[in-house]
């Protein structure tokens, strides 16, 4: 799993955002589709799935859901079940090194899989203060 944790450091993060309109939603939509190709063509699985959810778990895009992936459904809050129990997204967004991990079998696709998740957003202080911009968490997965 450790090779889910690496790729997540050399994931470009600044499209995702929690989207404030449609426009938005589309941009998000998209680069999670292309983060899922690009995984698929580097090795790490034809069964690559990503995930981005806002800091409560609210999930903004699945790409194991298909054509539940619409803004009006992330209006909704029916793309997908509430992610903020989730432990590799409730360790990267507790964390001071914003990343967590898990194995586990998936009811969505049904089999075990591989899952590693980052927090987006910076660090405004360093230390045991630290502040995050917590603009939500990235999660990528695989089957294991």
């Amino acid at each position: 799993m450790a090779d889910l944790i690496t790729y997540l450091e050399g994931v470009n993060k600044s499209p995702y955002v929690v989207p404030a309109d449609e426009a938005e939603w589309d941009a998000v939509y998209a680069a999670a589709l292309s983060l899922k190709a690009a995984m698929e063509a580097d090795g790490l699985g034809l069964s690559s799935r990503v995930l981005y959810c806002e800091p409560d778990g609210t999930v903004v895009v699945d790409t194991g859901k298909g054509a539940s992936n619409t803004w009006a459904n992330f209006q909704l809050k029916a793309i997908n079940e509430n992610h903020n129990t989730r432990p590799a997204i409730m360790f990267a967004q507790l964390s001071v090194g914003a990343y967590g991990a898990e194995e586990k079998n998936s009811t969505s696709v049904g089999k075990v899989q591989q899952y590693a998740a980052v927090r987006v957003g910076a660090a405004s202080s360093t230390g045991a203060g630290a502040q995050f911009a917590n603009q939500g968490t990235l999660r990528i997965s695989r089957d294991a």
